[in-house]
């Protein structure tokens, strides 16, 4: 055998900011670059082509780049099958390698070079790199059809019951992923493996953040025969406390960053909200939130809009500080354009099929109508509850150009044109786009939005302002019978900027999540000053294609 050794390849400075400070854009590595047309066609889909979409990133405001699984992973042996190719990459087959298909260097170190290379080009324009890790079952999977039969693959051969979770008589896998065998992070062997490449990915590779799929199997306590939850006793979890160096929560020190898919298979394995302080967490309870606002408007009080909006106190209200992570899509899923475009799946389109995929209500998706312009009103919508929350936002990649799936809601196997992400934009495709870009950009301006302290409705300044006020059409301060009721539609969320040094003295949001248009009265202001108009996303607006541009705001006295 022939090995090299790797160039010493610098992947430049780590940018030193809290999460919540983030906004996190969930990309496909290949699906990213694969189809942009303004990158030589070599290096599309590769290393190289993503760290060329890194100006574009920096432009849209996003600040942290997520992407799906980039070690190596099981392809090849499905890569002819009428099933399709593993396109998401969940079934890791190296820890420590990053996926060589993705490189455009194919020499031996090509791919870590050119890994390295991509981080450098993130990094030099103040942006975070997230890895999406699967550290809870692995390529080698369970028993497919005869359960006396297992892939051997790598680790399995190594040593099965130290890697994997077995039946207490040790004949059969124990899964709580749906993909097969619990990796065994109970045991020391496999903790060790797991906690030495996040410090090889972080500390060689120059990453910043991983966000761990299915991350309450990692947390399970015992080696064989069942699952238990305690994030105090995990071997795994204590290691990475004492062997990371991990980003405390107002960005100054550390540089690693966690992020928890809370949720696993089977009984015990939801655990949103139950992560140690350290991490942050997917919020399936805010996607649920937001979509039911704008899809199943009757099931939405005002009280459920302001407490995913203040950042879900209720879930992570044992700390100061909110760690939730804010998203109504992802990659799991419809695209943002699907939801309000589709009643239900369509995932057995002939050019674009899959099986699997979350049915029915549970999408709680609705089309509209089929009504275009209502559909790309409900987009702005989503995106301005999103950015607007206190938390950290994500949208999922290509959902700001309107990416559609044709309706699949699981296209985790279709390594397929319709997956990637198209730049070449129609008009309407591009005013979203523009849409998205104000919207983040004004997130990032305003300290107001980005802190991660709850609200707790105190005047801190004596400036006869609380830190938060829930209004009503009226104007005036929402009671708990108001807040409480599915049938009134407006709230009003007014957030005293003084208080965190924003240059904005007030920031208020209202939404309508009915149908029907709102006569509303803006609450008194502070003296001396005035109110400005800066998106609407009513049909009548006053505002250029929604959203102003930063100085053009419209003073509300003159409209």
């Amino acid at each position: 055998s022939v090995f090299t050794i790797p160039k010493n390849i610098s992947t430049g400075i780590k940018p030193k900011r809290p999460l919540s400070e983030d906004i996190i854009y969930e990309a496909h590595l290949k699906g990213f670059s694969q189809l942009d047309e303004k990158i030589p066609e070599q290096y599309r889909g590769t290393y190289k082509g993503a760290a060329m979409k890194a100006q574009y990133l920096k432009d849209m405001g996003i600040t942290m780049v997520e992407f799906l699984p980039l070690h190596e992973f099981d392809n090849e042996r499905n890569d002819f099958t009428d099933k399709g190719t593993n396109y998401w990459g969940y079934q890791t087959l190296n820890y420590f390698a990053p996926n060589k298909r993705y490189a455009y260097d194919k020499t031996p170190g090509g791919a870590i070079n050119e890994f390295k290379q991509m981080v450098k080009a993130f990094h030099d324009k103040g942006i975070k790199v997230c890895m999406d890790v699967v550290y809870n079952h692995s390529g080698e999977g369970g028993t497919w059809g005869n359960p006396d039969v297992a892939t051997l693959l790598s680790m399995r051969g190594l040593d099965n019951s130290s890697y994997y979770e077995t039946t207490n008589d040790g004949k059969y896998f124990w899964d709580n992923s749906g993909c097969g065998a619990n990796l065994n992070a109970a045991n020391n062997i496999t903790s060790d493996l797991i906690t030495e490449s996040l410090k090889y990915w972080s500390e060689e590779m120059g990453v910043d953040a991983f966000r761990f799929d299915l991350a309450p199997v990692i947390v399970n306590t015992q080696e064989k025969g069942g699952y238990n939850f305690d994030s105090q006793k995990s071997p795994v979890l204590n290691k990475m406390e004492r062997q990371l160096d991990l980003r405390s929560q107002d960005g100054t020190k550390g540089s690693v960053d966690l992020i928890a898919e809370p949720w696993g298979c089977g009984d015990g394995t939801y655990r949103l909200g139950q992560f140690p302080k350290s991490w942050h967490e997917w919020n399936d309870a805010f996607r649920s939130v937001m979509r039911s606002m704008f899809n199943r408007q009757e099931h939405t009080s005002p009280a459920n809009i302001a407490t995913a909006i203040a950042g879900s106190s209720n879930i992570f209200g044992g700390n100061e500080k909110t760690r939730s992570v804010n998203f109504i899509t992802c990659h799991d899923g419809f695209t943002m354009k699907d939801l309000f475009s589709y009643n239900n799946p369509y995932n057995n389109n002939p050019i674009f099929k899959s099986d699997g995929g979350t049915m029915g209500d549970g999408n709680i998706s609705w089309d509209n109508f089929g009504e275009f312009k209502r559909q790309v009103k409900a987009m702005k919508n989503a995106f301005l509850a999103l950015f607007m929350s206190k938390g950290t936002p994500m949208i999922s990649a290509g959902d700001e150009i309107m990416k559609t799936q044709l309706g699949n809601n699981n296209a985790y196997n279709l390594d397929k044109k319709q997956n990637y992400l198209n730049w070449n934009l129609s008009k309407e495709q591009k005013k979203i786009q523009e849409f998205v870009k104000k919207a983040a950009n004004f997130r990032q301006a305003h300290p107001a939005l980005t802190n991660a302290k709850f609200f707790d409705g105190k005047d801190h300044n004596n400036n006869g302002l609380k830190d938060v006020t829930w209004l009503t059409d009226r104007g005036f301060e929402a009671d708990g019978k108001y807040l409480d009721s599915p049938h009134n539609n407006f709230l009003g969320c007014r957030i005293d900027g003084t208080e965190y040094s924003d240059s904005a003295a007030s920031i208020y949001t209202v939404i309508n999540k009915g149908d029907s248009d709102i006569v509303m009265t803006m609450p008194k202001n502070l003296d001396g000053k005035k109110w400005y108009l800066v998106a609407d996303t009513a049909d009548d607006s006053e505002v250029k294609d929604n959203f102003a541009k930063v100085g053009e705001e419209i003073e509300i006295g003159k409209l």
